[in-house]
């Protein structure tokens, strides 16, 4: 299992692991039934871009204007479009296309790619957190000693590194994460807890506990 912090993240580990042969599972907002939905808006994306005015998108009058748009209504479906048409242009409806055909059921894949809050309840043998997730808490410039604690991130961290039954590599977490508690550690009574980095790359070591002690003191 792969856990995102974005449905951007999902997408684009999935189209890699599908490019390296394997089965793909997707679960959460962009399952297969969506992905050609998400082709067909990419594809009105692309054309807006070279200029034309496809009708669903006739109220922007450019493409840095649907990227506004887009950035500052925080509308997923037309931020994953435009990201992907940034990157892939007039391939994407065909990328898409292809990884909807091969997204395979989540009993028959090699690798099941998810959003840590849509698989929140479920638990995977072995779990890998990818790299778009933030650092939780941050030492404070104004006040030495302090730190500042964004709870939100905070406790989708927790969820994110319990889900794994027997492995979970935070490799691609560990500098958000060791940052987070480095800052924290010294105020929550984590020094103990806190790992360091080659621990941290091996495996579980402590994360959890940390982690649950840090949401149990943010309340």
């Amino acid at each position: 299992v792969i856990l995102t912090r974005s449905q951007q993240q999902v997408l684009d580990t999935a189209l890699g692991e599908h490019t390296r042969g394997r089965k793909v599972a997707i679960v959460g907002n962009l399952e297969a039934a969506r992905l050609k939905g998400l082709g067909a808006l990419a594809a009105d994306v692309f054309a807006l871009r070279e200029g034309q005015q496809p009708p669903r998108l006739a109220k922007f009058s450019s493409f840095q204007t649907l990227k506004w748009y887009a950035e500052k209504k925080n509308a997923a479906q037309l931020r994953i479009a435009v990201s992907l048409v940034e990157r892939f242009g007039d391939r994407v409806p065909d990328l898409l296309e292809t990884l909807r055909r091969e997204v395979v059921p989540q009993d028959r894949a090699d690798v099941i790619v998810s959003t840590a809050h849509a698989f929140k309840g479920r638990q995977g043998a072995r779990v890998s957190i990818a790299g778009d997730f933030r650092p939780f808490a941050s030492a404070d410039p104004k006040k030495p000693g302090a730190f500042n604690l964004d709870r939100q991130e905070l406790h989708l961290a927790y969820v994110t590194v319990t889900r794994a039954q027997r492995v979970l590599d935070i490799t691609s977490f560990r500098e958000p994460l060791l940052s987070s508690l480095l800052a924290v550690g010294a105020h929550a009574s984590l020094s103990g807890i806190v790992e360091e980095a080659k621990k941290l790359e091996t495996g579980m070591t402590n994360v959890p506990r940390a982690l649950l002690r840090l949401v149990g003191n943010a309340g």
